[in-house]
């Protein structure tokens, strides 16, 4: 004979088991999901370190094209002569840069970053136009544009430098970093070029 006891045993026995499974359920999901997240958290720690990595090389190359295309901001298109771009490179290689840290919230990022530049890009340039001057003056073969990268080097190799601090702040976009804010990189590069393009009108290249 088949007791209500035993049915009710049974079904409280059942629902334990289908509790334990729920539960077990449950922890399997979340560990998953702890998992995917960190995956994620990783994945764009790296995405926007090798960004700001590549960003900060083009920034030394002095190549505005590029870090315009890792960029949600566009930098002013100069149309300078080849031979300007080549002596702004040239001061632009001689900052050097450190990640100190990014950390990353969601779809946006800061990179807290150092910048150790030239203390007074125009006072290379004034150095080196003198210099150059001079030199064009005593040595008519080689080309004025020569003569004053040459100067530019020799004076930005010695010129005495300084830390700055900057953030570089980066955005998700379409599951894709970009460079949305870097106002630091904005003032040195206009440092670079204005008294750049000064000298090279000055000897009317």
């Amino acid at each position: 004979m088949y007791h209500t006891h035993d049915c009710k045993s049974d079904v409280s026995r059942t629902s334990r088991a289908v509790e334990r499974i729920f539960a077990l359920f449950m922890i399997v999901c979340i560990m998953s999901s702890m998992v995917s997240c960190g995956d994620d958290t990783t994945d764009d720690k790296n995405l926007t370190e090798n960004l700001v990595k590549s960003y900060m090389q083009s920034f030394r190359d002095y190549n505005i094209s590029k870090m315009n295309g890792s960029s949600l901001f566009k930098f002013e298109s100069y149309n300078d002569s080849d031979e300007v771009d080549a002596a702004c490179k040239l001061l632009a290689s001689n900052v050097s840069w450190t990640i100190d840290g990014i950390s990353v919230s969601g779809n946006s990022a800061i990179a807290q970053v150092t910048m150790t530049v030239p203390v007074d890009f125009e006072g290379i340039c004034r150095d080196a136009l003198d210099d150059a001057m001079l030199q064009i003056e005593q040595d008519s073969h080689r080309l004025p544009a020569e003569v004053i990268n040459l100067s530019i080097k020799k004076f930005a190799n010695k010129a005495d430098k300084t830390s700055v601090s900057s953030e570089i702040s980066m955005s998700k976009v379409n599951n894709k970093w970009y460079i949305s804010k870097s106002q630091d990189v904005i003032e040195i590069i206009s440092e670079i070029r204005a008294p750049v393009a000064a000298i090279y009108s000055v000897i009317g290249q």
